[in-house]
Protein backbone atom coordinates (compact mmCIF):
# COMPACT_ATOMS: atom_id res chain seq x y z
CA UNK A 1 0.00 0.00 0.00
CA UNK A 2 0.85 3.76 0.00
CA UNK A 3 0.42 6.37 2.28
CA UNK A 4 0.17 10.16 2.54
CA UNK A 5 1.16 11.67 4.80
CA UNK A 6 1.78 15.01 6.06
CA UNK A 7 5.30 16.53 6.22
CA UNK A 8 4.92 20.47 7.13
CA UNK A 9 2.23 22.21 9.01
CA UNK A 10 -0.78 23.15 7.26
CA UNK A 11 -2.79 26.40 7.83
CA UNK A 12 -6.31 26.84 6.40
CA UNK A 13 -5.87 31.03 6.28
CA UNK A 14 -2.47 30.39 3.96
CA UNK A 15 -3.98 27.61 1.91
CA UNK A 16 -7.37 26.01 2.86
CA UNK A 17 -7.20 23.02 -0.12
CA UNK A 18 -4.70 20.83 -1.86
CA UNK A 19 -4.40 18.44 -4.66
CA UNK A 20 -2.18 15.66 -5.73
CA UNK A 21 -2.03 13.82 -8.38
CA UNK A 22 -0.16 10.05 -7.94
CA UNK A 23 1.04 8.46 -10.91
CA UNK A 24 1.84 4.56 -11.42
CA UNK A 25 3.93 3.33 -13.86
CA UNK A 26 4.18 -0.94 -14.21
CA UNK A 27 7.04 -1.45 -17.09
CA UNK A 28 6.96 -4.59 -18.27
CA UNK A 29 8.67 -6.72 -21.47
CA UNK A 30 5.96 -5.81 -23.32
CA UNK A 31 5.17 -2.37 -22.34
CA UNK A 32 4.44 0.34 -20.35
CA UNK A 33 0.68 1.24 -18.61
CA UNK A 34 0.70 4.25 -16.55
CA UNK A 35 -2.10 5.19 -14.19
CA UNK A 36 -3.25 8.62 -12.34
CA UNK A 37 -4.93 9.10 -9.40
CA UNK A 38 -6.29 12.43 -7.64
CA UNK A 39 -6.47 13.23 -4.20
CA UNK A 40 -8.19 16.29 -3.49
CA UNK A 41 -7.53 17.65 0.25
CA UNK A 42 -9.45 20.00 1.88
CA UNK A 43 -9.09 21.61 5.57
CA UNK A 44 -11.09 22.80 8.31
CA UNK A 45 -10.47 25.94 10.00
CA UNK A 46 -9.56 25.44 13.48
CA UNK A 47 -9.47 28.34 15.97
CA UNK A 48 -5.72 28.38 16.65
CA UNK A 49 -4.88 32.54 16.15
CA UNK A 50 -6.03 34.79 18.67
CA UNK A 51 -7.67 38.02 18.12
CA UNK A 52 -6.14 41.29 18.01
CA UNK A 53 -7.29 44.53 19.11
CA UNK A 54 -5.01 47.54 18.00
CA UNK A 55 -3.68 49.72 19.78
CA UNK A 56 -3.28 46.88 22.75
CA UNK A 57 -2.42 49.57 25.27
CA UNK A 58 -4.54 52.69 25.22
CA UNK A 59 -4.06 55.98 27.58
CA UNK A 60 -6.30 58.72 27.73
CA UNK A 61 -7.00 62.19 29.38
CA UNK A 62 -9.95 63.59 28.90
CA UNK A 63 -11.55 66.71 30.34
CA UNK A 64 -14.36 66.08 32.95
CA UNK A 65 -16.86 67.36 30.71
CA UNK A 66 -16.18 65.65 27.93
CA UNK A 67 -20.05 65.33 26.71
CA UNK A 68 -21.95 61.75 27.00
CA UNK A 69 -21.73 59.67 24.23
CA UNK A 70 -18.53 61.34 23.03
CA UNK A 71 -16.29 58.76 21.28
CA UNK A 72 -12.88 58.51 22.94
CA UNK A 73 -11.49 56.18 21.44
CA UNK A 74 -11.38 53.82 18.44
CA UNK A 75 -9.51 50.70 17.50
CA UNK A 76 -9.40 47.83 15.31
CA UNK A 77 -10.22 44.45 15.86
CA UNK A 78 -9.14 41.45 14.16
CA UNK A 79 -9.24 37.71 13.56
CA UNK A 80 -7.86 35.75 11.35
CA UNK A 81 -9.49 32.52 11.23
CA UNK A 82 -12.45 35.34 10.98
CA UNK A 83 -14.30 34.09 13.66
CA UNK A 84 -17.13 36.28 15.07
CA UNK A 85 -15.94 38.64 18.10
CA UNK A 86 -17.71 38.90 21.06
CA UNK A 87 -16.41 42.17 23.14
CA UNK A 88 -16.90 42.85 26.95
CA UNK A 89 -15.48 45.35 29.49
CA UNK A 90 -14.50 45.14 32.81
CA UNK A 91 -12.25 47.05 34.91
CA UNK A 92 -13.07 50.77 36.85
CA UNK A 93 -16.14 51.72 34.51
CA UNK A 94 -18.64 52.63 37.28
CA UNK A 95 -21.49 52.81 34.13
CA UNK A 96 -19.34 55.73 32.90
CA UNK A 97 -17.96 54.35 29.55
CA UNK A 98 -19.66 51.55 27.34
CA UNK A 99 -17.90 49.68 24.24
CA UNK A 100 -19.69 49.65 21.16
CA UNK A 101 -17.63 46.82 18.83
Amino acid sequence: PGYIYVTNPLDFETLPAYEISISLISLTSTGAKSFTASVFITLTNVNDNSPVIEPALLTLTLPENTPVNHVIADYSCSDVDHDSLEFSKSGDLDAKFNLDG
